[in-house]
């Protein structure tokens, strides 16, 4: 199983990433265009599936490949799962049998989740939400192992 092997390289990415950002120093391309295309799409395609810590990997691909801040990589990322989700459970809906009482429950939650954590990324510093989403990353990676 991949899985927790790629939630646990995404999450020392992105523990990695204001160093391996001050070491790329000018040669980060200000426009990484198909590195970062080619990275979100593949991750789309494992949300779209799997879904598991779908959320980090994507927050390491946006944080290695675009200079910004991570409350508003949080944020592109938190649209990126919702139109991966989307996108999904339509596929899911128009080529395969859904029990539509646990799809309700589940995007409810969803829902409310993304509200909820969003409202508290954008209150943490920078430094705590980072090692906040690599602790939970590596614990969510550990479950998946065990």
């Amino acid at each position: 199983m991949i899985v927790p092997y790629l939630v646990l390289a995404s999450c020392a990415l992105l523990a990695l990433q204001p160093a391996l950002t001050r070491a790329a120093g000018r040669h980060r391309a200000a426009h990484p265009g198909l590195p970062l295309h080619a990275g979100v799409f593949g991750a789309s395609v494992y949300g779209g599936y799997f879904g598991g810590a779908l959320g980090i990997v994507l927050l390491a691909i946006l944080g290695a490949l675009l200079v910004d801040e991570l409350q508003r990589l949080n944020a592109l990322k938190g649209l990126l799962s919702l139109i991966v989700g989307v996108v999904a459970a339509a596929g899911y809906a128009l080529f395969g049998p859904v029990h539509w009482g646990a799809a309700a429950l589940i995007a409810a939650g969803a829902l409310a989740g993304g509200h909820l954590g969003a409202g508290l990324a954008r209150r943490l510093r920078p430094d705590v939400l980072r090692w906040a989403i690599v602790v939970y990353g590596t614990v969510a990676a550990i479950i998946l192992l065990v």
